[in-house]
């Protein structure tokens, strides 16, 4: 019996898992009220507790992946209704132009596991006490620092972020 289907290949024990989530699916619980536009993160943006929280995904494992449609055969090239500022692991090239498209942002962030303890249960680390965030492996810094896929250690990204801080518009300085 082993020599008629004998076992091939085999599976990679560090391999990444994301939970797919469809811009429409956002949009939809959005147009529901059970997620806010705006987000309860810093600076109004809506991170992967936000999407626990209203149940638009049940557990996340790795991280999260935003892609244009979770529906197949579904050619959607209208714009986000809503502005929507998304935190999330990974996106989609067709996702960033319906977002942004729509006057939203979308950034890929790189959350290990620790870092994904703390976003979505802060309540079990003392208030003092919450770890700084981890960089990204090698094999994958390459993906979080280039600006074609929204990393967060990207040089245009990391100026944004530091003009919002400092309250200024990044029109007038760029």
């Amino acid at each position: 019996m082993y020599r008629r289907l004998p076992k091939r290949g085999f599976t990679k024990p560090n391999k990444k898992e994301f939970e797919t989530v469809g811009l429409n699916k956002i949009e939809d619980y959005v147009t529901m009220g059970r997620l806010s536009p705006t987000g309860t993160g810093a600076g109004g943006v809506i991170t992967m507790k936000d999407l626990v929280d209203a149940n638009v995904v049940s557990t996340i494992k790795h991280g999260v992946k935003l892609v244009a449609s979770d529906k197949v055969n579904t050619a959607k090239d209208l714009p986000c209704r809503y502005p929507l500022n998304l935190e999330v692991s990974s996106v989609s090239s067709q996702a960033i132009e319906l977002i942004e498209g729509g006057g939203g942002s979308v950034v890929a962030t790189h959350f290990n596991r620790l870092a994904l303890r703390v976003l979505l249960k802060p309540h079990k680390f003392e208030p003092g006490m919450i770890p700084r965030r981890a960089r990204p492996p090698p094999k994958m810094m390459e993906y979080y620092t280039r600006y074609e896929r929204r990393g967060y250690l990207s040089k245009e990204i990391q100026l944004e972020r530091q003009l919002r801080k400092l309250g200024l518009d990044e029109k007038v300085v760029v």
